[in-house]
């Protein structure tokens, strides 16, 4: 028989698992990230805290995990690489060098190699400046991954209460939400049944409201004194917070 080559949903066994946004670590639980690694591991985390911070702000049922299945954690801010080499926000080709750096898929040499070889195909056209920018992160994220030494039995030891992934909210949602919209953004929509779905796939407007993830690296803040009233902004927001409303300059001056 000829081998199917495509790509599998990894539920066992794993033996890499890369974090690239921290935080997930606080909304996904971490049975849901975890279950799937083998013991002894390698568990990447792009973070921007100290091994004494990780040891504070990672959630007990994560630290627990990790400790039982005395995993290898290793440690990147690949955020300020990004920005110190000039990479903005793109943090790929940073976290792949990590990959081929943990991973053992090939040898270390030849993969950052072939990363390169690959990164100087893809960007030739935007320019030497642009190729020379990419490598540059390639390198610096070697120099900035750090492994993790943590105390395996104190971790754990850690308690596995999940509370502490529970939503605080100011009112209670309706039901909706708490029965089918948050288990789905917390990769729980699974254990969904279809029985609680509409027959025709309709969902109930208004959800942004409730779908506050967090997630975003930083957040922007308009600058008035450059706004042209265009309202391209209003299209292209993916969270549809941006309302414009057209008035006139008298119910303007009477507007809250």
């Amino acid at each position: 028989p000829e081998p199917i080559k495509s790509s599998y949903l990894i539920d066992s066994g794993c033996s890499y698992i890369a974090m690239h946004k921290k935080e997930y670590i606080f909304t996904i639980k971490a049975r849901l990230i975890l279950d799937v690694c083998s013991e002894g591991s390698t568990l990447v985390l792009n973070v921007p805290w100290t091994d004494e911070e990780l040891n504070t702000k990672l959630p007990d049922p994560f630290k627990r995990l990790v400790g039982q299945k005395k995993m290898k954690i290793f440690a990147i801010d690949a955020a300020s690489v990004a920005k110190k080499t000039g990479m903005g926000k793109l943090i790929n080709n940073i976290m792949t060098a990590v990959f081929f750096q943990l991973s053992g898929v090939l040898p270390v040499d030849q993969a950052l190699c072939l990363l390169k070889d690959a990164v100087k195909k893809t960007y030739k056209s935007k320019g030497d400046h642009i190729v020379g920018q990419n490598i540059k992160a390639v390198d610096a994220a070697l120099t900035e991954l750090r492994e993790v030494k943590y105390p395996v039995p104190e971790w754990a030891a850690a308690s596995d209460s999940e509370e502490c992934y529970r939503k605080a909210r100011d009112e209670q949602p309706p039901a909706y939400i708490t029965e089918i919209l948050d288990k789905v953004q917390v990769r729980e929509g699974g254990e969904l049944k279809v029985s609680q779905l509409e027959v025709d796939g309709c969902v109930p407007v208004g959800q942004t409201a409730y779908a506050k993830r967090g997630v975003a690296e930083c957040i922007p803040v308009v600058d008035m004194d450059k706004c042209i009233q265009c309202n391209v902004c209003s299209a292209i927001c993916p969270h549809a917070v941006i309302r414009p409303f057209l008035v006139s300059a008298g119910e303007l001056e009477k507007s809250p």
